[in-house]
């Protein structure tokens, strides 16, 4: 490699670089109604996703993850007041959430969460021990 493309190569790496690593982090989020109230599904970081994935492994099984749990933890995680930081529920809401009827405000905020972060619901379903 020559003095000119190893200096192409670098200036390319650069604006890569620049353009990736470098950027602003977005995160997309999508607005969902539940019971007439408006809630704010936000996108998980990649660090995130891994970290629910680890909570809501299947005990003993590393490559099988719980449904209901990552449904519903990813629910408490990642859902939030419109316009803020302020998430809307806590871990001690999990039976509750959980208790809740299939096709209701629960799976509408799945949904969404899902859309957001890329997750194949049929993929997530023959890797896991229940089903959502």
């Amino acid at each position: 490699m020559n003095k000119s493309t190893k200096s192409s190569a670098t200036s390319l790496r650069n604006q890569i670089r620049a353009a990736t690593v470098g950027s602003k982090k977005v995160f997309n989020t999508e607005l969902v109604m539940a019971n007439g109230m408006q809630i704010e599904c936000r996108q998980m970081s990649v660090k995130d996703r891994a970290n629910l994935v680890a909570d809501t492994e299947v005990e003993g099984q590393s490559d099988r993850v719980d449904t209901e749990t990552w449904q519903i933890f990813n629910i408490i995680r990642n859902c939030f007041v419109p316009g803020t930081n302020d998430q809307i529920f806590e871990e001690t809401d999990y039976e509750v959430l959980a208790s809740q009827p299939c096709r209701n405000w629960v799976d509408t905020l799945s949904q969404a969460l899902m859309r957001l972060n890329n997750i194949d619901v049929e993929e997530l379903e023959k890797n896991s021990e229940t089903t959502v």
